[in-house]
């Protein structure tokens, strides 16, 4: 295993404990793989759905990008440490956490999600 995967398998692990930490985040699930990692949200039925992504910009800085469409990533201009991409996904994610199921997010993968920066921009 190289150097690079092995930084995203920290990366991933940071952030998944992160997420955990806050709110309804057991629902979301991160693992690492071709250069950035991948978020993915448990649908009631324990299918996984991929959300979102964070790739790395510099050291220890992220880029969080949202599935907007099926191959249709929207970038949130600000980047930032592990801890303002799990702050932001958890903001951006928590009307899914919401829902009682998760029918919508199969009929329609890219609800509009609430605008949102990190902390202290």
């Amino acid at each position: 295993m190289g150097t690079n995967e092995l930084r995203l398998e920290g990366a991933a692990s940071r952030l998944q404990r992160m997420i955990r930490a806050l709110r309804d985040g057991g629902r979301l699930h991160v693992r690492p793989g071709a250069g950035h990692l991948t978020i993915e949200l448990e649908d009631a039925d324990g299918a996984r759905l991929v959300v979102a992504r964070a790739q790395p910009e510099k050291e220890r800085i992220w880029r969080l990008l949202v599935l907007k469409a099926p191959g249709r990533w929207l970038s949130y201009p600000a980047p930032g440490p592990l801890e303002d991409v799990a702050d932001g996904l958890m903001e951006l994610m928590n009307p899914r956490f919401e829902r009682a199921e998760f029918v919508e997010l199969r009929r329609d993968p890219a609800p509009r999600l609430p605008t949102w920066s990190p902390s202290g921009a």
